[in-house]
């Protein structure tokens, strides 16, 4: 007596078997055709898709939108405008004419809405690089308070700071200038009485009273 079990396609008529790797549950419940293509046969004018309305006008029949092209779109035409930081006219497109303020990236970035101050940017440039690197060599990349370095056997690396004389926020006449630094391992340097908020204690009337600052 054969174990397989049986049906036959409700559409071609034809017998078939139960496949070895589908469970018995989905084979009593949902399996009803041998194949694919007898199933999408069956399906056929089941389900058909909305007939054509007769006699239905669309709204937009006859009607042409207007036709832009180049400086005819008012999207895309231009206007003037003053930039906001060096006053030079420039032309901007029409959907831009509220967001545009500058008439050039340079002027952004210079003007910068005070996203970027100007202390911050020069201590990025290649000049102070420059500056801190000659500091570091005249001292011999040794702290001048303690004296300590990097060298083989000392067991931890030293951090070696580019410290002003005269802070930097407080002096920028003096920013660059040799004199105006000396060589400080980290520790030394927030001993300093320009460290952090201690050159703000001392020199926080710099400006007011219209110093070198």
């Amino acid at each position: 007596m054969s174990n397989k079990l049986i049906k036959i396609c409700p559409q071609c008529k034809i017998e078939f078997n139960k496949p070895y790797n589908e469970s018995l549950r989905n084979w009593i419940v949902r399996h009803k055709y041998c194949s694919r293509d007898c199933y999408v046969e069956s399906m056929k004018g089941k389900y058909p898709f909305k007939e054509k309305r007769n006699n239905v006008i669309p709204w937009n029949k006859g009607i042409k939108l207007p036709q832009y092209s180049g400086e005819n779109n008012p999207r895309w035409s231009r206007i003037k405008k003053n930039c906001i930081y060096c006053g030079k006219e420039f032309m901007v497109k029409n959907y831009r004419k509220d967001i545009a303020k500058y008439c050039s990236h340079k002027c952004s970035t210079d003007n910068n809405l005070g996203l970027t101050s100007r202390n911050e940017r020069e201590r990025k440039s290649k000049r102070y690089k420059e500056w801190r690197l000659s500091i570091f060599k005249r001292d011999n990349y040794t702290c001048q308070e303690c004296g300590i370095r990097n060298f083989k056997g000392n067991g931890k690396t030293i951090k070696l700071h580019a410290d002003h004389i005269k802070p930097f926020a407080y002096y920028p006449k003096l920013r660059f200038v040799i004199s105006n630094g000396i060589t400080l391992c980290e520790d030394c340097h927030k001993q300093t009485n320009t460290y952090g908020v201690n050159a703000w204690r001392i020199y926080k009337d710099c400006l007011a009273v219209g110093s070198e600052a």
